[in-house]
């Protein structure tokens, strides 16, 4: 457990954290939401799902990621004056990154491990000691003070949390 300072949150960071394990074939991200330096809510559905069949985690203002999962759910049109938000799109087999700003959607294919929101470099320092997207999350909870221990882990190949995967 780490004991040391707990750095601060980004001015203009997304609070929390998402991250991708491709090694693992896993997603995880945390559950909380913050207003500036107030929890708001430990249990956060960060997720939705498409009309497609993908799954998309996302992270950002919280009116921008509703605008956001609008486009997706019922095509509505982009926001110009959407802020930037970040997200990890899955469907089963396919993993993708992809940022939304100002009303403009920029996607591609995720070849490698990834992680975003204001736990990121936790978590890909993780990947690099060879953690799955998990414990990657976990070690993020202990040393971002916007992202929580509460836990939802997907598998990357067919879509379903770990407790339900079928890839076992």
């Amino acid at each position: 457990m780490y004991s040391g300072v707990i750095p601060k949150a980004r001015s203009n960071a997304t609070l929390t954290t998402i991250a991708y394990s491709k090694d693992h074939a896993q997603i995880a991200c945390d559950s909380q939401t913050t207003d500036g330096s107030v929890i708001v809510s430990n249990t956060t559905k960060k997720w939705f799902n498409t009309r497609c069949g993908s799954r998309v985690f996302s992270s950002g203002g919280t009116l921008d990621i509703y605008a956001f999962e609008q486009h997706y759910k019922k095509g509505a049109v982009l926001p110009a004056t959407m802020s930037l938000v970040k997200y990890i799109r899955i469907t089963p087999g396919r993993v993708f990154y992809g940022e939304v700003k100002g009303g403009v959607l920029k996607e591609e294919a995720l070849t490698t491990s990834h992680a975003i929101g204001s736990g990121d470099k936790y978590a890909i320092a993780g990947f690099k000691l060879g953690i799955d997207a998990q414990a990657a999350v976990q070690l993020s909870s202990e040393l971002d003070p916007q992202t929580n221990d509460n836990i939802n882990t997907f598998c990357t190949k067919c879509a379903r949390t770990i407790e339900n995967c079928c890839c076992k």
